[in-house]
């Protein structure tokens, strides 16, 4: 790597000053005082360059990073609101079968009231009415047996012919 800078930094020098690559490598051997600075100023160049690529290299690869986790960090608490709000809504169904259930045992407990008053008054009215007529029948023999009596008295017994 240290053999491609040197060799960039010469063609750059090359190219700034207008001299062959070779005329260069020459001028650095025998001393050259402005060559050797352009050599310098071009290696610091190229050095800078490389440094400065892999400090946007890291923050390119920080930016991503703190990208990605952001997108996690939303998934997951988006997961997080979904899973609380389907809880939620499940507590809310319960609640409302309970209610229903509540309601329905309520009109069951009323309906059963209903039905069992509705048994008691057709068991009592019907006591009531076999004792009426017992009541009826036991007034029809009473009065059957006064006219009986009564007609024994005003009728005299036939013999028969």
């Amino acid at each position: 790597m240290a053999v491609c800078n040197v060799k960039s930094a010469v063609e750059q020098v090359a190219g700034a000053t207008g001299f062959s690559a070779e005329r260069v490598i020459n001028a650095v051997n025998l001393g050259d005082a402005n060559m050797m600075q352009q050599m310098q100023n071009a290696c610091c160049g190229i050095k800078t360059a490389i440094i400065e690529q892999g400090y946007q290299s890291q923050l390119a690869t920080e930016r991503q990073t703190n990208g990605i986790q952001a997108q996690l960090a939303a998934n997951h608490s988006s997961e997080q609101l979904q899973a609380c709000q389907n809880q939620n809504q499940t507590i809310a169904a319960i609640n409302n079968i309970g209610t229903l259930l509540q309601q329905g045992f309520t009109q069951l407990g009323y309906s059963g009231q209903q039905n069992t008053q509705r048994i008691i008054d057709h068991l009592c009215n019907a006591e009531t009415q076999a004792l009426r007529d017992k009541l009826a029948e036991a007034s029809q023999k009473a009065q059957t047996a006064e006219i009986i009596a009564a007609l024994k008295t005003t009728t005299t017994p036939t013999t028969g012919a």
